[in-house]
């Protein structure tokens, strides 16, 4: 199973290919200055909960 960027899980198999390459497009991200990378990902991960 993969999944990308928490969407809809696709099923693989054995002898299935993932071929991923760089955009010929660029994009621009909007950072968030209060919002810390480890703290985002501990709360998705959910780790330290319980």
């Amino acid at each position: 199973m993969a999944t990308l960027d928490g969407q809809v899980g696709v099923a693989i198999v054995q002898g299935d290919k993932a071929v991923i390459h760089a955009s010929d497009h660029r994009t621009r991200l909007i950072r968030f200055p209060e919002s810390h990378y480890y703290e985002v990902l501990r709360g998705k991960l959910k780790w330290g909960h319980g």
